[in-house]
Parts: structure tokens; sequence; C-alpha cells
């Protein structure tokens, strides 16, 4: 009995020094996102871990996707593409409440377009992700708001698609800065 009792006041010291601060709960995994209807939204996904040197938890994410076509056809999903990641520090509200902010850029370079001049597509965007664990489905419910949101097409001679567009050599398709909507999302754990 004596030893139980000092191994579970042993256990009850150490616990703390384990305890990962922000949550009680373990929110760590591969994310995948999908909107109020239950379509997919793989440009939100992302990863969480925690940082035992930091005592913190981070999102890790596809922050670029740069493709170069050559086949004339403009793929957008994510197995044509090449990755750059980046990561971000989680802001906790409550134990099982969090934000985080999020950049996305996809580019896509078309060099051998037969039917149009060469192109690039632009899409980016630029968000604030404010989630809350569920833990009894084990899945994250919350909004994404978008702060800024462009896509566009030009010329891929140019430098920017911007520059294309001075030149009329491409098209916005749109632009916002600030308040450019959002929607519900749900993530579930890979």
């Amino acid at each position: 009995m004596k030893k139980i009792l000092s191994t579970l006041f042993a256990a009850i010291l150490i616990l703390p020094a384990f305890a990962q601060p922000g949550t009680k709960y373990d929110i760590s995994g591969k994310w995948y996102a999908y909107d109020a209807n239950g379509d997919r939204k793989w440009n939100l996904d992302f990863t969480i871990f925690y940082n035992e040197d930091t005592e913190a938890y981070y999102a890790q994410y596809n922050e670029r996707y740069v493709e170069v076509s050559t086949d004339g056809i403009l793929h957008f999903d994510e197995e044509h593409s090449n990755a750059i990641k980046a990561t971000t520090k989680l802001s906790f509200v409550s134990d099982s409440s969090f934000t985080f902010s999020k950049d996305w850029q996809y580019v896509i370079v078309d060099a051998q377009n037969k039917r149009w001049r060469h192109q690039s597509y632009l899409n980016f965007f630029s968000c604030s992700c404010s989630l809350r664990y569920i833990p009894q489905k084990n899945k994250l419910v919350g909004r994404v708001q978008y702060n800024r949101y462009f896509e566009g097409m030009g010329n891929s001679y140019y430098k920017t698609v911007m520059d294309a567009v001075k030149d009329g050599q491409g098209t916005v398709f749109t632009d916002c800065d600030g308040d450019c909507g959002g929607m519900d999302v749900v993530y579930r754990r890979y």
C-alpha cells in the first residue's frame, strides 16, 4: 500500500512537468478541412504540433503551391503542385479554443499553351482561423475569416500578374482587402 501511495504521489508531482500549456486536450496531428456543406477544402489543411522547447502549439501548413504546366492544361489540385511550408503559433482563448493566421498562395505558370499566350495564374488569400476542439467527436469546428483575397491571370512574360494587368495583358477576377467574407469550417483528424 505504501508503494502504491508513493508511486501515486510521484506521478502527481511529475505530471505538471509534462502538461502542455494552452489546452488539456491532445490536438496534435494532421487536420483536413471541410466547409459547412461537407466539401473538401484542401487549401485550408494544416498539421498541429507541440514544441517542447518553446512550450507552445504550432500549425504547419502549405503556404505556397507552385506549378509549371507543360501540357497547356492548368491543374488546380494538390497532386500537380510543389508545396512550400509555413509555421505559425496558436493563440489559445480557452483550453479548447484557439486562433491563428494563415497566408496561402497558388501560382501556375503555363509555358506551352498553344491556344493562348503564355499565362500565369495567381490565387492568394490571408485569413484568420478561430477554432474549437470538440473532444467527444475528435474534430475542430469554427470559422475562417478572409482578410485579403486576390485572384488573377496574366501573360507570364511579365514579372507579376498586376504588371500584366497594367499593360492590358491580364485579368483580375477578385481583389478584396479587409472584410472579404469567410466560411464555417469543420476539421477532421487524418
